[in-house]
């Protein structure tokens, strides 16, 4: 399996918000999770400009965007698409 690519925005808003916590999170993960994932920081994403898009902070999994995103969340799609993977 291609691993899952976390990218975490740590533009401003989002870093005050808590994407620090976030990429903390990758130090945290169960060794079976920390191999299937990889995670990146990203400048600002620009998608805290449009309230359509949500909350910050934002977190790209693949290619869907986790708004309002923190580690629970984080870690709750990660297991869905370890799930939907098989594995």
């Amino acid at each position: 399996m291609k691993k899952i690519k976390v990218t975490v925005c740590c533009g401003t808003t989002c870093y005050l918000m808590g994407s620090s916590d976030i990429l903390a999170m990758e130090d945290l993960l169960e060794p079976e999770l920390k191999d299937l994932v990889e995670f990146e920081g990203s400048t600002c994403m620009d998608l805290c400009q449009s309230r359509e898009n949500g909350r910050a902070p934002f977190v790209m999994i693949n290619e869907t965007v986790i708004p309002s995103a923190n580690p629970d969340t984080v870690k709750t799609f990660i297991l869905k698409l370890k799930e939907e993977a098989g594995l």
